[in-house]
């Protein structure tokens, strides 16, 4: 069985606070889609590893970019 990330089909929105300062992350989306045009598409080596999901995010006011890697 498939399962589906609910931050990447809009079924909840992503609230993770930074950990430096606490304010919200911005999802930049995911790490697939940062590896060009066709990695969503594509076998996945993140799928063999059993990771689920893995976000990019973006802290504004500290400019620091985190990954999180979140259950689908």
């Amino acid at each position: 069985m498939n399962h589906i990330c609910p931050y990447c089909n809009g079924l909840k929105a992503l609230e993770i606070q930074c950990p430096s300062c606490g304010t919200t992350l911005d999802d930049c989306g995911t790490l697939q889609e940062a590896l060009g045009p066709y990695a969503p598409y594509e076998e996945s080596a993140l799928k063999h590893a059993h990771f689920d999901c893995v976000h990019q995010t973006y802290c504004q006011k500290c400019g620091i970019e985190y990954i999180y890697t979140l259950p689908g």
